[in-house]
């Protein structure tokens, strides 16, 4: 298995790995991180995306520039430039259709989302679609729309694009090609705090946030919340609500993203402030996890306080 990380920071990318299996094997056998790859890479690749079979695709935070880059693997391992292209500035996320012949971008610092043509090789500009409504009421960061992400609904019919700025949910109409603001209602059904005490620290938030492809198990990191570490939320769904489980120490402060293995029998998550920045947590069959990490990696090995992996996941 390697693990992916961009570092902002160094503007790098690095896979690393807890074993010494190929790209696309499933399930970590080893207790460390072994760095496998690091490369330069233009701009500040804070989100990043692998699509079978080398494909990685790398937003730059501080650009208007999408890239595609080739990953090899095997007995030795490299990254290397193949397309970039112009669109939307401040892309933050990265979604794909169920061909991956589609790529949605959100474009936080933007206030747009582009639609992309990624068939045959190709990094093509569909379309920019403005997020619709107004600006909420709490400044800075509701000066301005801000898309967030764009998830792609298990049907593959819509995308779903939260957006900070404005305190809404776009629901993106894949039909036909056409890529439009659907008709699409989101009701609410539940409100619960994303600490499992149900009370949240002052200044404290929820920073990520990943569904277990069992569909059953919900995970939250829960960040600013002026501990020694900040913590991952495990939540079970059960007919549609949701019920706290278990809350444990991530091993940093500030996590960002986290993803599932492919097995679903780990967690990877990415602390922007040490101790610990890269940490994998193992699953259990009820979805709890554990509370001792499989593998840790050290913040010193990415840089200065608040350099940890804004990404991490398994390619």
């Amino acid at each position: 298995m390697k693990i992916l990380y961009s570092a902002i920071s160094a503007g790098a990318l690095a896979a690393r790995s807890l074993s010494d299996r190929s790209c696309g094997s499933q399930g970590l056998s080893s207790h460390q991180f072994d760095i496998t790859l690091e490369a330069d890479v233009t701009g500040a690749p804070t989100w990043v995306q692998y699509i079978e079979p080398n494909k990685l695709f790398a937003v730059n935070k501080n650009g208007n520039d999408l890239h595609i880059l080739n990953v090899e693997c095997g007995s030795t391992y490299s990254l290397t430039p193949a397309i970039n292209a112009t669109g939307s500035s401040g892309v933050v996320h990265l979604g794909f259709n169920k061909d991956n012949t589609r790529l949605v971008s959100a474009a936080y610092g933007n206030g747009t989302v582009d639609v992309w043509d990624i068939s045959s090789d190709r990094l093509k500009l569909i379309k920019t679609i403005p997020a619709p409504g107004n600006p909420g009421p709490r400044s800075p960061n509701q000066d301005a729309s801000h898309p967030h992400q764009a998830n792609l609904d298990p049907s593959g019919g819509y995308f779903a694009i939260n957006d900070l700025g404005i305190d809404n949910i776009m629901i993106l109409d894949t039909q036909d090609d056409n890529y439009s603001a659907a008709g699409v209602t989101v009701h609410q059904s539940q409100i619960i705090s994303s600490f499992i005490s149900g009370t949240a620290p002052k200044g404290a938030a929820a920073g990520g946030i990943v569904l277990h492809p069992n569909q059953k198990d919900l995970y939250i990191t829960n960040r600013l919340t002026g501990g020694k570490s900040d913590t991952l939320a495990h939540f079970k769904i059960d007919s549609g609500f949701l019920t706290p489980g278990k809350e444990n120490p991530t091993g940093g402060i500030l996590p960002r993203m986290l993803s599932i293995s492919k097995s679903g029998k780990e967690i990877l998550l990415g602390n922007q402030n040490g101790p610990a920045a890269a940490v994998a947590f193992g699953i259990n069959e009820d979805g709890s996890i554990d509370a001792t990490p499989k593998a840790t990696l050290d913040l010193s090995v990415f840089g200065e306080k608040g350099s940890g992996p804004p990404y991490i996941a398994e390619i």
